[in-house]
């Protein structure tokens, strides 16, 4: 039984490794857009523009980095179907670390990606893996 795990965990763990990078890069994006759009924009706003732009960036970076797969159409909406409910939890986590806690967004935004990382790869590698 242990080798079953372990000949699943040697194919899973290069891509966790290129799934960590590419979400440490895409957090990059993410708080860089959220700190230029804070001063200007309402935070719920903010975020919410944020989400659009990171899913294009997810998408390509997890699609051609993490999982080696193909672009188009098609698999962006089948990625966009895996991945909706993950924004929508990030979104609402985000929301109470404002309104509930009364935290700095970028500390929010940290917070709800900290949270929900591990659910985003199992259901990013559902809907990328060839």
């Amino acid at each position: 039984m242990s080798n079953i795990w372990t000949g699943r965990l040697k194919r899973i763990l290069p891509q966790l490794v290129r799934f960590a990078c590419v979400t440490t890069l895409v957090l990059g994006v993410k708080l860089g857009i959220v700190w230029s759009l804070g001063p200007v924009l309402n935070p719920y706003v903010a975020y919410f523009i944020t989400h659009l732009a990171i899913f294009i960036v997810s998408y390509v970076l997890h699609s051609k980095v993490t999982f080696n797969s193909a672009l188009g159409w098609k698999k962006a909406g089948v990625y966009l179907k895996a991945v909706i409910g993950i924004k929508i939890l990030d979104y609402l986590i985000f929301s109470v670390a404002l309104v509930y806690f009364e935290i700095n967004s970028l500390v929010a935004v940290l917070a709800a990606t900290a949270l929900i990382t591990i659910l985003r790869f199992m259901f990013a590698r559902k809907a990328l893996s060839a």
